[in-house]
């Protein structure tokens, strides 16, 4: 039996409170359906953002590996004209990572 079909027979059997508790449990029902899809989508939202988190994550210790694959022992000009990265952009690279609660590999 519904809801509606309960709060029919007690209406029809005289019985008002037991209608007028009825109705608000149906208020309820709803409003508990409105609560469970809110959370289910916040849910689905948090799962997403954790793992486009964990993703960022990886290509920033992915990037510092690069980085420290292309610093030189001093500050000079490569062959190409372009400048290598000084060992203490890459500390400082990893420091920024650090700060952002990145586990920073040795």
């Amino acid at each position: 039996m519904t809801l509606d079909e309960a709060i029919s027979k007690a209406k029809a059997d005289g019985d008002v409170q037991l209608a007028e508790w009825l109705r608000q449990a149906r208020g309820a029902d709803a409003a508990g359906r409105w609560y469970t899809e809110t959370l289910d989508n916040a849910n689905r939202t948090i799962r997403k953002l954790r793992t486009e988190n964990a993703k960022l994550r990886e290509r920033a210790v992915a990037m510092l590996s690069e980085l420290r694959g292309v610093v030189s022992e001093g500050d000079y000009d490569s062959p190409s004209g372009r400048y290598f990265l000084l060992r203490k952009d890459v500390a400082a690279y990893e420091d920024a990572l650090r700060e952002l609660g990145i586990e920073v590999p040795s």
